[in-house]
């Protein structure tokens, strides 16, 4: 019989959109909660960059999926 501690995910890999275009990846733990995840987006390169010509209005979090930020 198969370990069942094998076959639980340790990591997440989520594909990282700003204004519902695809910029990059973000990995977080499996555990994360969406603050977490929200926290982790906001603090990549890609986001920061966005930053710099607007504010953000939204940021949604898709659980095991994706992460979204509106920049405006």
């Amino acid at each position: 019989m198969a370990d069942e501690a094998w076959l639980q995910v340790d990591t997440v890999e989520l594909m990282l959109q700003i204004n519902a275009k695809n910029r990059g990846r973000l990995v977080v733990p499996s555990a994360a909660s969406t603050d977490d995840i929200r926290a982790a987006a906001l603090s990549t390169d890609a986001v920061q960059d966005a930053l710099g010509t607007g504010t953000i209005r939204q940021v949604i979090v898709v659980p095991d999926r994706l992460v979204n930020v509106v920049v405006s």
